[in-house]
């Protein structure tokens, strides 16, 4: 009890109960700062990925328009190649016709006539084999052209 009466007591619970008070104060205000410091960070990274959401955004609908306008061109491009394969068959057919008609018409003097039509029906079916050959090579060789050329500008290489 005696020690209670002593100043030395006293000055050290009082220096003491100062200390404790401004700790406190001390880490409460550092809190709130780290606190600050943290909320901050954490905006500008929200802000960061927003923007970068925003970009890929735009990346990805500029990639989607081009392969748009890709495949469009690509169906134009099919559509030519279709009125062109039409075209070389008519032409096709057309010199197999003319084929025949000079075959009828010169008859060889030396053949006879059923081997003079033999020989014009057979190279009219050779003809008509190798049209049917080289359209179908054409048709795949524009084929495959018409896929690269629309692959190429659907995704071109920056």
């Amino acid at each position: 009890m005696m020690a209670l009466l002593s100043p030395r007591v006293w000055l050290a619970l009082a220096l003491a109960a100062v200390l404790a008070l401004t700790h406190g104060f001390a880490y409460r205000s550092g809190k709130a700062k780290l606190r600050a410091a943290w909320d901050a960070e954490k905006v500008i990274q929200l802000n960061d990925q927003k923007e970068a959401e925003r970009e890929n955004r735009n990346i990805e609908s500029a990639r989607a328009n081009n392969v748009i306008v890709a495949q469009n061109a690509a169906v134009l491009r099919n559509r030519s190649l279709q009125a062109d394969a039409v075209g070389a068959r008519s032409e096709s057919q057309r010199l197999r016709d003319a084929l025949e008609t000079a075959a009828v018409a010169l008859r060889l003097p030396g053949d006879t006539c059923s081997a003079s039509i033999d020989n014009a029906a057979a190279v009219g079916q050779l003809l008509a084999q190798c049209a049917a050959a080289y359209t179908d090579l054409a048709g795949k060789a524009d084929g495959h052209a018409n896929d690269a050329k629309t692959l190429s500008e659907a995704w071109p290489v920056r």
